[in-house]
């Protein structure tokens, strides 16, 4: 584990080693409204820093970002398990967002909302309260003007939050389909269901396929050149399934 530095309170070193913080903390560096965005928009599997405790990677750092009066800076020690994560500048009030995250939402919201209720005003000032959990940002997202068109560009605030974090190329482009992990699943979770309809008994009591052809199907099927054939030997399970389930041959 690499050396860290903090800049605290004196003889906070007292408090060795670090264990989670399970108490969430209202953020001093950066405005609530940006605060309640990053939770917002935060991985589930990243750590959150309303519980994280910061530290810097050599003392000069820490006492550029402490911030006790009469403070001393001790070496932190961490006791497993932790999560360590990395910003990209010394502290995170001067991350570029704190500037461009507020003006992007009043930006978003344009002009209509200063003709709103005051009831419409009250939800979305809601967005600046302190320490937001993620699904409260998300229900506020669902108010009206908060998720309008702007430049035609439908939910423009959410996309442009995203953006942020997720190139845009991976949403902006036309919707298409997927396809499920069929054959995989005929080989494995499946393959009972595929044995139980195509058996040799099944397909003789209906007489619609020769059962020595589909038999040598499942066969080559077993063989990576011929997954192909997945979706034959699927139709023909379903088919023999509806027979016998509706037995009407």
């Amino acid at each position: 584990m690499p050396e860290l530095f903090r800049h605290d309170v004196k003889n906070a070193e007292l408090k060795n080693p670090i264990t989670f913080r399970s108490t969430r903390r209202v953020p001093g560096n950066v405005p609530y409204v940006v605060d309640n965005l990053w939770e917002w928009t935060r991985p589930e599997e990243f750590p959150s820093r309303r519980n994280c405790i910061c530290v810097s990677p050599n003392p000069e750092l820490a006492r550029l970002a402490g911030g006790a009066i009469d403070g001393a800076i001790y070496k932190v020690e961490i006791k497993p398990p932790y999560k360590l994560a990395q910003i990209s500048v010394p502290d995170a009030r001067e991350h570029s967002e704190v500037k461009t995250l507020p003006k992007l939402l009043l930006n978003s919201l344009g002009k209509d909302w200063l003709n709103s209720s005051a009831e419409v005003k009250s939800s979305i000032s809601l967005l600046w309260a302190p320490v937001l959990t993620k699904e409260e940002v998300a229900e506020l997202f669902n108010n009206d003007l908060l998720s309008s068109f702007k430049d035609g560009i439908q939910k423009y605030l959410l996309k442009k939050v995203l953006y942020s974090y997720i190139p845009s190329s991976h949403f902006d482009r036309p919707k298409w389909g997927f396809s499920i992990p069929l054959k995989q699943w005929m080989k494995k979770d499946l393959k009972g269901y595929i044995n139980d309809y195509l058996s040799e008994d099944v397909i003789n009591r209906y007489g619609i396929v020769k059962a020595n052809e589909v038999q040598k199907m499942l066969k080559l099927f077993e063989m990576p050149q011929y997954e192909y054939l997945y979706n034959r030997i699927w139709a023909l399970a379903v088919l023999h399934q509806f027979f016998c389930k509706r037995q009407r041959w």
